[in-house]
């Protein structure tokens, strides 16, 4: 009969049960890019949405914006470094669809949340590959997330409830907080903090709160409460 010695046997039991999470974490991320998927086909269609879209999906244009960075980001997660080389030899077949995929690039290893939507897909858009963003992206149509200089991952940061208007751009390094709307023909270059609203080129703030503009060292906001919705209706 074989003895283990319960000391030397520990640690490769806790290797093994390491490896098993990390797939198993895996396989979660990769599926619930499938599953965002899903819910930004749903929202596409709004309350119009029947179960039997999910066959006709495939002949509009938002799903050739959305569906390919999603299920080339499932493969991605799912298979790591390997997927690059797997789409090469995939690529003559990839490039039948290409008609279908608009004038749209959005990278599979930007990491986007749950909720992506493309207003007008046919504009056109470009996402950085290290473009890390939370839940809800709002995108106008003809928008560009990119670089003005060599960036690392995370150096283009957006949170939560981001909306961009039509054909707005945004330049990294920077940083965009949660609830922030970009006016459209804006072109973002310095960090916007919360729930701000911001237009012109380059961008400034047209509305907000003051302290969050003192604390980002935002001095070009001197009117930026005057022009706040809620307080120009009060005034009318």
């Amino acid at each position: 009969m074989l003895l283990l010695d319960p000391v030397r046997s520990r640690p490769a039991l806790e290797s093994e049960t390491a490896r098993a999470a990390r797939a198993r974490s895996k396989i979660h991320r990769a599926l619930e890019q499938l599953a965002f998927l899903s819910h930004e086909i749903r929202i596409a269609y709004g309350s119009s949405f029947w179960w039997w879209r999910y066959f006709t999906v495939w002949t509009t244009p938002r799903f050739w914006v959305v569906g390919p960075y999603r299920i080339n980001r499932f493969f991605y997660i799912l298979l790591g470094k390997s997927w690059p080389a797997i789409r090469f030899f995939l690529s003559p077949l990839l490039f039948l669809f290409r008609p279908w995929s608009g004038p749209s690039s959005i990278y599979y290893t930007a990491d986007i949340g749950k909720g992506l939507y493309v207003s007008h897909p046919c504009l056109g858009l470009t996402l950085y590959p290290y473009l890390v963003c939370g839940r809800n992206l709002r995108l106008g149509g003809g928008n560009c997330i990119g670089a003005r200089e060599k960036l690392k991952p995370g150096d283009v940061v957006l949170g939560d409830n981001v909306t961009l208007g039509v054909n707005a751009v945004i330049l990294g390094p920077v940083r965009i907080g949660s609830n922030v709307t970009v006016g459209a023909n804006a072109v973002v270059i310095k960090d916007v903090p919360d729930g701000m609203c911001v237009s012109g080129v380059p961008a400034r703030p047209s509305w907000g709160s003051s302290s969050a503009c003192r604390k980002h060292g935002l001095t070009d906001c001197a009117n930026a409460n005057s022009l706040n919705p809620a307080e120009t209706r009060e005034r009318r």
